[in-house]
């Protein structure tokens, strides 16, 4: 066995997962949020690795450098404003059948359509 070889980090379960938007991480679901006092802060969609020990204790792991963090009692609220400011969908053409293929619908016979 190598000098300094910690045999937890050996003997644990690893969960490979992402960083979300809000700089949290769910695994089992429980909820981690990552704090921003880390030295080289993993960006939204980066991966990282969830360790949980065989004493039961939880490690956050980027690029194998261990992430201070602090467990959430419940799922992280979105932002209020998030479907506010959410990408309007072009206006879609409506279509009506002629036959075996579709045609798009104009004026009045939209309006009848309602």
């Amino acid at each position: 066995m190598p000098p300094g070889l910690d045999l937890r980090t050996v003997f644990c379960i690893e969960h490979p997962r992402q960083v979300n938007n809000d700089w949290t991480v769910r695994c089992d679901n429980r909820y981690f949020q990552i704090l921003k006092n880390n030295v080289g802060l993993p960006r939204p969609g980066d991966p990282l690795t969830v360790s949980q020990w065989l004493d039961g204790s939880i490690h956050l792991l980027y690029k194998g450098r261990p992430l201070k963090y602090k467990e959430l009692p419940e799922r992280p609220r979105q932002c209020r404003g998030a479907a506010e400011n959410a990408p309007v969908e072009a206006e879609k053409e409506i279509y009506s059948r002629t036959g075996s293929s579709l045609a798009p619908m104009h004026g009045e016979q939209r309006a009848n359509r309602a």
